[in-house]
């Protein structure tokens, strides 16, 4: 954070990291530097935990009042927001980025599973001496490589329109 011998002070507590990350962005983009704290030991399996529970956005100490009324402003601009008078598209969008999402989950499920087992049979045939097995390691370890390889440096989900792919 800039001025780094200033203190911190909280400006919001919040159940849950993603409620902090999005107040914490919102004042960012208002030009206030903020951050959130207390998320690594806060959550287990979605569940507050501990007796600190909840989650922190803090903000420089010079910088508290502007925050407080920002966030307030925040919070008053996202209430007058009319949900049902928004046109929220057809849904077409939002079905691609979920096969996309999931078509991405399984690729990496994969990558977890393909790696340690194309070790584990490169090791077996390693000590037995076959190199068959050895072979059916190796293909297994380049198909978890080219899999992690194309999910790191594949673009962004498919957008609307007819770009084939």
């Amino acid at each position: 954070m800039i001025g780094e011998n200033e203190r911190t002070v909280v400006v919001a507590t919040t159940a849950t990291a993603f409620e902090a990350e999005t107040i914490a962005a919102a004042l960012r983009e208002r030009g206030i530097e903020a951050r959130v704290i207390g998320v690594a030991g806060s959550m287990l399996w979605g569940v507050p935990v501990g007796t600190d529970a909840g989650v922190k956005v803090v903000v420089l100490e010079s910088d508290l009042d502007r925050a407080k009324r920002e966030l307030e402003a925040i919070r008053s601009e996202a209430s007058a927001i009319e949900w049902d008078e928004k046109d929220m598209g057809d849904g077409e969008e939002a079905e691609k980025l979920l096969q996309y999402t999931r078509a991405k989950r399984w690729m990496w499920t994969l990558v977890i599973v393909l790696a340690p087992a194309g070790l584990f049979v490169i090791s077996a045939g390693v000590m037995r001496g076959d190199p068959i097995v050895k072979t059916i390691g190796g293909v297994l370890l380049v198909t978890a490589l080219v899999l992690a390889f194309r999910g790191v440096w594949e673009g962004q989900p498919p957008r609307g329109g007819s770009g084939g792919g």
